[in-house]
């Protein structure tokens, strides 16, 4: 029988398996990965860090190397200039297992998690550098279930929790906040 966060992590992967080749996510990978999960689930994640790379040192990916076990944030450094700030903001992805990431590049598209490295970066940002991952128990710790409800209702209490963290509630900088702002100082940064 599969453990709870097994079960997790397949919601992800199927909710963003669906989403191959499409492009709202174009650059904002830390929003796609935690959508994946949220939305594939009906749950709200707790979240750590506004960007990708603060997630990557809060998660303490670099603990985990190696090929990441399927549903792991899967993270990069990755430097680059947005608003004429220059520094590390990170990618992240999402492990299919067997060494492969789905993840928000230019579109919604599958990797090996090497590969990603050699991508052709977004103007003013260089290619990305493997980090490590986070297990899927460490994604889900502080996550709200919103399960037993329709996938309308869930939805509406996702969006209740993103609208109070605009409101610079403590939740501010939160996963709500991220998935809710496509262009603040959140997780929607384009990585």
């Amino acid at each position: 029988m599969e453990s709870e966060p097994n079960v997790y992590a397949e919601g992800a992967i199927t909710w963003a398996v669906d989403k191959l080749g499409i492009t709202d996510y174009a650059f904002l990978c830390y929003l796609f990965v935690e959508d994946a999960y949220e939305l594939g689930n009906s749950i709200v994640l707790d979240g750590q860090g506004s960007t990708a790379k603060e997630a990557a040192d809060a998660y303490c990916a670099r603990e985990h190397r190696g090929v990441p076990p399927r549903g792991a944030y899967v993270f990069y450094d990755c430097l680059g200039t947005i608003e004429g700030e220059y520094r590390n903001w990170g990618h992240i992805g999402l492990s299919l297992g067997d060494g492969q990431v789905i993840h928000a590049w230019n579109r919604a598209r599958t990797d090996h998690y090497l590969g990603i490295e050699e991508l052709t970066p977004g103007p003013g940002f260089e290619k990305p550098q493997y980090v490590g991952w986070t297990p899927v128990a460490t994604i889900l710790r502080g996550m709200t279930v919103t399960r037993g409800t329709s996938g309308h209702q869930a939805r509406l209490v996702i969006a209740a929790v993103r609208s109070f963290s605009t409101r610079g509630s403590s939740l501010e900088g939160s996963t709500a906040c991220a998935s809710y702002h496509r262009g603040s100082h959140c997780k929607s940064r384009p990585c």
